[in-house]
């Protein structure tokens, strides 16, 4: 019988001790690309378009930073190497419990933020990021100052590869890899 399981000196449920959620059990790792597999990077804001960028990489040493209307900036190799490298391991919190009408709309609207990533074998991988909005479960509802935030500043909800599904994503996890083009042109 699917689900019953003995364990030796054990007498009882053991759902309290194992989840029997699937998404409990789905890979956390949503893009894992090699940094020597990394094609091109592109960063894309939409609330300041003139803010992305686009890195393509032809091997170590051709490696090149554009912005977004294809102009090449000066950036320094190691940091440029450094970015693609951080496509390697993304992975996200969690599958968010929230109606599919409520996921629906969400995806019917513009993500803040979208990370596209070419493979050398031409596989696509990217990552679309939506704001969630306060709840009465949000840590820091508050600014320092005490004015009331819209969005939550920790987490975000995330649609992968164009599929039709939500994901939380962290802001710890996601925060270097949100660069806008004056990051590069800051560095020394």
């Amino acid at each position: 019988r699917p689900g019953v399981m003995h364990v030796p000196g054990f007498d009882g449920y053991l759902t309290p001790y194992f989840s029997v959620n699937p998404s409990d059990w789905r890979s956390k790792t949503v893009m894992q690309v090699a940094p020597e597999k990394v094609k091109s990077v592109q960063v894309n804001w939409s609330d300041a378009p003139e803010m992305g960028w686009k890195i393509v990489r032809n091997s170590d040493q051709d490696i090149r930073l554009l912005d977004i209307s294809g102009y090449e900036l000066n950036a320094p190799r190691n940091i440029l190497r450094a970015t693609t490298a951080m496509m390697e391991d993304i992975r996200m919190e969690g599958v968010p419990n929230i109606p599919p009408a409520r996921i629906d709309t969400v995806l019917r609207s513009k993500p803040f933020f979208s990370l596209l990533v070419e493979d050398t074998d031409g596989g696509k991988h990217s990552i679309e990021l939506f704001r969630i909005p306060v709840s009465n479960e949000t840590y820091s509802p508050e600014d320092r100052e005490g004015n009331p935030r819209l969005f939550e500043i920790e987490y975000f909800w995330a649609r992968l590869d164009g599929r039709p599904e939500l994901v939380q994503m962290q802001d710890a996890v996601m925060r270097n890899r949100m660069k806008r083009i004056t990051d590069f042109q800051a560095l020394p």
